[in-house]
């Protein structure tokens, strides 16, 4: 159930977040020269700018129902050693499924829009990453 709710709410608020980016942005420069810059990049590569080609969009595909199947899979066990776990796989959960889904649908490529320092991404990317970190705490207890 919490699995659940946290991968809605990152699915929501990102996508939120890129049509209100694509409403009210400018276009972003492919290499962002400020620590902190906010403007649309459309990205039709993998995460974090890695490239497959053409096959792009369907690694991501595969990649994120992976995710989403493992992870509700291992979310009770988990939760026995930590019970922050449902929230954690949501997160990444909700970020997979909400780049998948732009993947997928968005005729340009998922829309980043938040620049930080030579990196370019987007909410759903950020809950990747905090899930990551959390997931991380989790193994080291």
């Amino acid at each position: 159930m919490v699995l659940g709710t946290t991968a809605a709410a990152v699915i929501a608020v990102d996508e939120i977040s890129k049509m209100l980016a694509l409403y009210l942005l400018p276009t972003l420069d492919a290499a962002p020269t400020r620590l902190l810059q906010l403007g649309v990049l459309l990205n039709d590569d993998l995460a974090w700018g890695l490239s497959a080609g053409g096959e792009s969009v369907t690694i991501t595909a595969a990649v994120a129902l992976t995710i989403v199947g493992l992870s509700f899979l291992i979310c009770g066990a988990l939760a026995t050693h930590d019970a922050s776990a449902p929230v954690t796989l949501g997160l990444i959960v909700g970020a997979g499924i909400a780049n998948a889904t732009d993947a997928l649908t968005a005729p340009a490529g998922v829309v980043d829009w938040i620049a930080l320092g030579g990196i370019v991404m987007n909410l759903a990317d950020a809950a990747v990453v905090v899930g990551l970190c959390l997931c991380a705490r989790t193994v080291c207890r």
